[in-house]
């Protein structure tokens, strides 16, 4: 019975199928008169692969031929890249780059000089755009990379060690990033002017880290261990730089800037020095001799200096100095710098535990709203035509404020001075002073005019030893402690 079944089901399925099976043939050969003609075009048949140049179209270094003063010559613009380290000969270049428009990829791999070797890449004539990356030129007894008469040379991610010249030596318009310069007998970067360096790293070289010409800029780099750290020549900008354990960590031209830098124990130099009409701003010096030092008509702000040897901050005729800290210096807090720092402005700053004074100020120079502590002699000191106004001066070991001749000093507060001796909260040491207007608590004396002639008037004295020790030929306010009784000049003492 199951078998006549099973066949009357596929006499009924047997007339679906049928058509199936046909319809799907007939779309095949539809697909078929759609995909064209199979048979191939005339004409000889061509390669479909692509060449080895079009799969790598650089060239391999080591394939080129060499010369009389290189191992490799590269005699045309164009890519070229390593293809594995290359060994120096002595009396020769490791790489001569004899064009412009040239790319040297070191692929990873490095250059290692001998004794007697040459350069490890030298860019011969004045060519440009030579590009080197990727790789190390390491023991030549020439200079690392030798580019000093090409121009916009680009070096990226290069590490230039234990040459026995220079490791980085490229001339005008050249662009240093991420190189690395260690061991080199001379400068690890020595850079021609309009020359940028960013994010490299110079250290333990026997001369400087970096030395760039005029109108460089140098971001975010790093010197340690040189001789010179950082130095520019004038119209630069170095910011973002650390340098320290230099035998002197940054030194700019004329003209220049160093902005949020660091100069950090460099020896008995100096941390920061710029050349005249320069701009030093959120900086630190710590640990150096001379913390910074800006040379005339430059300006120094927001920058923190401390436990320097000898001055904390040293600036010259007619600079500035705003919104500083200096602690701990072995000499002034404040000073001059080439020998004068006339017309100066100091103000906003703070001063404290300097071997000498506070801070320095030479003839008509402005000291304002600064706080001077725990000085080792005077908080401040000024020459003569100036003015000290709206400071506080406390607990210095001398006086607080020491003047010469012709100044004005006015709305101060001087308290605790004196500390090691007979001195003052301020004292006068000449004539044609205006002292008015002060404060003066807790001091040996109070007002010490030493050799009169001076103006002496609305100052309040308190709780010093003697309040006023003024000189007879000095034009002094009534001295009283009546304020009721008082007139307009008047001086208070209690």
């Amino acid at each position: 019975m199951r078998p006549i079944l099973e066949e009357q089901a596929m006499r009924q399925r047997t007339p679906f199928v049928i058509p199936m099976v046909v319809l799907t043939v007939l779309l095949g050969f539809g697909e078929l008169g759609r995909a064209g003609d199979i048979d191939p075009p005339p004409g000889p048949v061509g390669p479909t692969m692509k060449t080895l140049t079009e799969v790598e179209p650089r060239v391999p270094v080591q394939s080129l031929p060499g010369s009389g003063t290189a191992i490799h010559v590269i005699s045309e613009a164009g890519s070229y890249y390593l293809t594995g380290n290359i060994t120096g000969i002595s009396g020769k270049n490791g790489i001569e780059v004899a064009a412009s428009d040239v790319t040297v990829d070191l692929n990873g791999f490095s250059l290692v000089g001998v004794p007697g070797s040459l350069d490890g890449i030298n860019v011969s004539g004045a060519h440009a755009n030579a590009t080197v990356r990727n790789g190390r030129v390491q023991g030549w007894g020439g200079q690392g990379i030798n580019a000093w008469n090409a121009t916009h040379t680009a070096l990226s991610h290069v590490r230039a060690a234990d040459n026995g010249g220079r490791g980085f030596y490229a001339g005008s318009g050249t662009i240093a990033d991420g190189c690395i310069a260690s061991g080199n007998t001379a400068d690890g970067f020595r850079l021609g002017p309009n020359s940028t360096a960013r994010a490299c790293t110079s250290s333990s070289n026997g001369d400087d880290g970096f030395e760039l010409d005029r109108n460089a800029l140098i971001i975010d780099c790093m010197a340690v261990s040189n001789d010179q750290g950082i130095q520019t020549d004038e119209d630069s900008t170095v910011t973002g730089c650390t340098a320290s354990q230099n035998a002197e960590g940054i030194r700019v031209g004329d003209g220049s800037t160093v902005n949020n830098c660091t100069a950090d124990s460099n020896g008995h130099g100096n941390g920061i020095v710029a050349g005249i009409s320069s701009t030093i701003t959120n900086c630190s010096a710590r640990a150096n001799g001379d913390g910074i030092v800006g040379e005339a008509g430059s300006t120094i702000r927001g920058c923190t200096v401390g436990g320097n040897s000898a001055m904390g901050i040293r600036i010259g005729v007619g600079g500035t100095v705003a919104a500083c800290s200096v602690t701990n210096s072995g000499g002034d807090g404040i000073s001059y710098a080439s020998g004068s720092n006339e017309g100066c402005i100091i103000r906003d700053s703070t001063v404290s535990g300097s071997g000498r004074d506070g801070i320095v100020g030479g003839e008509g120079s402005t000291i304002s709203r600064c706080a001077v502590m725990l000085n080792g002699q005077n908080g401040i000191s000024l020459t003569t035509r100036g003015m000290v106004v709206t400071c506080t001066a406390s607990r210095n070991s001398h006086n607080g404020i020491e003047v010469g001749s012709g100044n004005r000093v006015a709305a101060n507060n001087c308290d605790g001075n004196g500390t090691s001796g007979d001195y003052a909260g301020i004292r006068v040491t000449s004539d044609e002073n205006l002292i008015q207007g002060n404060n003066l608590s807790n001091n040996p004396r109070g007002i010490w005019d030493v050799t009169g002639r001076n103006t002496i008037v609305k100052n309040n004295a308190i709780g010093n030893v003697t309040n006023y020790d003024v000189h007879p030929t000095s034009f002094v306010g009534t001295i009283t402690s009546n304020p009721i009784s008082a007139n307009a000049w008047a001086n208070f003492s209690n």
